[in-house]
């Protein structure tokens, strides 16, 4: 890596995510926020990968659970109404979970 930088080759460390988590440059940087989500509790995830000088690093909610949000953007985005979401997901075309085998 260095003989690379010396040469004025951007290089750097590959890391995993434990050599990452546990690097003091990557600490020092505060790189990892708490997120909660209610299924599976308060976890670290990965911040942005640069910075801003007059916006606050951080997670502002927690990751989705799969389809959370579908009624939302099916009704209040796209426009359907209540009896048409439901014939959706009678239909099967949208729901909670993934197809069967995947995931």
């Amino acid at each position: 890596m260095r003989k690379l930088q010396e040469h004025g080759i951007s290089a750097g460390a590959v890391m995993t995510q434990a050599d990452a988590f546990d690097d003091p440059h990557i600490q020092s940087r505060e790189f990892f926020h708490e997120a909660s989500q209610e299924d599976c509790g308060t976890h670290l995830y990965p911040g942005p990968l640069y910075r801003m000088s007059e916006t606050p690093l951080g997670i502002r909610r927690g990751p989705v659970m799969f389809g959370q949000d579908n009624e939302y953007v099916y009704r209040e985005l796209l426009g359907y109404s209540e009896a048409e979401y439901a014939e959706f997901e009678a239909a099967g075309h949208i729901g909670t979970d993934y197809a069967p085998g995947v995931g």
